[in-house]
């Protein structure tokens, strides 16, 4: 949040000074004549060079064609996807009628899941990102860049309480000893048990970008650009299930059993990015910039597991016990996964000049990121039920913890405001 706003307002002082420069007048080439785009710079200055007599190299890379201006800086707005996270089937429900031993089971005549077992925030992510840059020798062939990218948090959340849906079930595969079979504990049934499921998955991601750009060759409306520099990247999921079930009948009415998982893992990139920005200028207004690069260094990924129980009897008397359903003493903890990573990305951005160094644009971008832990991943949806709590454990060490991973994209449409001065 702070590196948001630090960059929101860095880009918004440099728009404020474009736009106080555009209002006096000035520019640096020709006094007040105003704002003077890069290839008729060209084209002006390149009439009083004889080609004849140049040498050859500076057909390359030449101060024959200014690059201007000397800084720049752009807002965008994001509309992007990214990969969603599988996860198993969280909330189950089963029509009326359905014997308690078979309801919310998975494989069932009517079992329904209500959360899960499909993807999870694989919708539309608003963002943005802001940059700001500069060229930082007289020839403006070498520059620096700073840019920082957010995509808002995506929520997938479910939320039922026993008046709402009769039957609510937590699923999983049962493979305590003499067991091995579909199961589901119930925090709803009809005339036995009352209560609330609610199951919840966030993510968040963000990335932050320092580079320098070297011209590498160019003409009149044609140039590139060769990029290095450093990246940091995060991405952060977390899945948690809180579940309440009280007793209505029979022996023990009133109890209460009050359960919680929780599942988070962050994942952070540090490493030096290669690549090319390719600009091609045909028309005075009309310009496409191209970019590609791919960032290598490691990835650190840190998964957190914790789960808690809290039974409470017909007398008011409560027992805490750490472990809920899919977090047991088996996998709850800390777990750090280090590895090789790759960050690259693509992307193509057409920008239409307006006035005073103003220009709008509209562009797509593609990021991959390799080998990160997602939350919904880590869930064993088999458990060995004999150390549910209160229970102990008697058989196979289970759920344990995955160590699967998996690469990450977003992409999407940018639409920005771009000022140079």
């Amino acid at each position: 949040m702070v590196c948001r706003r630090v960059f929101a307002f860095a880009a918004l002082l440099a728009m404020l000074s474009c736009a106080a420069s555009a209002a006096s007048g000035q520019s640096d080439f020709g006094g007040s004549t105003g704002y003077v785009p890069a290839h008729i710079r060209a084209q002006l200055v390149s009439q009083t060079v004889d080609w004849g007599e140049a040498d050859s190299s500076d057909a390359l890379v030449s101060p024959n064609f200014p690059r201007t201006p000397r800084l720049w800086a752009k807002a965008d707005y994001l509309l992007w996807w990214t990969k969603g996270v599988k996860a198993p089937p969280l909330a189950t429900t089963s029509p009326a009628g359905t014997p308690v031993g078979m309801a919310g089971v998975l494989g069932q005549p009517g079992t329904t899941v209500l959360f899960g077992g499909e993807h999870l925030h694989d919708d539309t992510q608003p963002g943005a990102r802001f940059a700001i840059g500069g060229w930082i020798d007289a020839d403006r062939h070498m520059g620096v860049e700073l840019n920082y990218l957010f995509l808002d948090e995506d929520v997938d959340l479910f939320h039922a309480t026993s008046s709402q849906v009769a039957v609510l079930g937590r699923p999983f595969f049962n493979n305590s000893p003499g067991m091995n079979t579909q199961d589901a504990t119930l925090s709803a049934f009809p005339g036995t048990t009352g209560g609330m499921l609610q199951a919840g998955a966030t993510t968040r991601f963000q990335t932050l970008e320092f580079m320098f750009r070297k011209l590498a060759f160019q003409t009149e409306t044609f140039s590139i650009d060769s990029v290095f520099g450093y990246r940091y990247a995060e991405l952060q999921d977390r899945v948690r299930i809180d579940s309440t079930s009280i007793v209505l009948s029979g022996v023990g009415a009133g109890a209460r059993l009050v359960q919680y998982d929780d599942f988070a893992t962050r994942n952070t990139f540090h490493g030096g990015v290669l690549g090319v920005l390719i600009d091609w200028n045909p028309t005075p207004v009309w310009s496409t910039h191209f970019v590609g690069k791919a960032g290598l260094g490691e990835t650190r990924a840190r998964t957190s597991i914790y789960g808690q129980s809290v039974s409470t009897t017909a007398g008011g008397v409560s027992t805490q016990t750490v472990g809920g359903l899919y977090a047991q003493g088996t996998n709850i903890g800390a777990y750090n996964q280090n590895d090789f990573g790759v960050f690259s990305e693509l992307g193509m951005t057409l920008r239409r000049q307006m006035v005073f160094g103003w220009s709008a644009s509209l562009g797509y971008t593609f990021l991959y990121w390799t080998d990160v832990a997602r939350a919904g991943e880590k869930i064993d949806p088999a458990i060995n039920a004999t150390q549910i709590p209160p229970g102990t454990l008697v058989g196979p060490s289970q759920p344990a913890f995955p160590f699967n991973e998996s690469g990450y994209w977003a992409q999407g449409l940018l639409f920005g405001l771009d000022c140079e001065f």
